[in-house]
């Protein structure tokens, strides 16, 4: 009934479920959502990747938050979050601060997760303060 406003600032790419993609990396400057087949590598570190249900992908994926709703078949790199649907089928390693496994949906790697993103303890180590004299610190 009633509809948010789409935020035209941001895009949204597609490649549909006639598309084939096969190239050594595919990389764009805004969300991208794969309803095809892409073979490679993804990297879109700043947006948003979505493979679809009908999304086959053979690659490893690296962006802000993925979302799987389809099958992959590659190590997953997420920023923010990784999120796999009832529908995903995911056949390799799954890296991110925040990982959300829908039921039904089945993963055949490691899971990783940490409280922050790959980026934020080297940057939180940086900025620490020095321990009080007399101190140990831990290693």
């Amino acid at each position: 009934m009633f509809h948010k406003p789409r935020d035209t600032s941001v895009g949204n790419s597609v490649l549909a479920t006639k598309v084939r993609f096969a190239a050594s990396a595919l990389s764009s400057d805004e969300d991208l959502t794969i309803e095809g087949i892409v073979e490679g590598s993804i990297a879109n570190r700043s947006h948003q990747v979505t493979i679809g249900r009908s999304g086959r992908v053979k690659a490893d994926v690296h962006a802000r938050i993925i979302v799987v709703e389809g099958t992959i078949e590659g190590d997953l790199l997420g920023e923010e979050a990784v999120h796999m649907r009832r529908t995903a089928r995911v056949v390799g390693n799954v890296t991110s601060p925040r990982i959300t496994l829908e039921d039904g949906a089945t993963v055949k790697g490691n899971i990783r997760t940490s409280g922050r993103s790959p980026a934020a303890p080297r940057a939180a180590a940086e900025q620490a303060p020095p321990p009080p004299a007399g101190s140990m610190r831990a290693q």
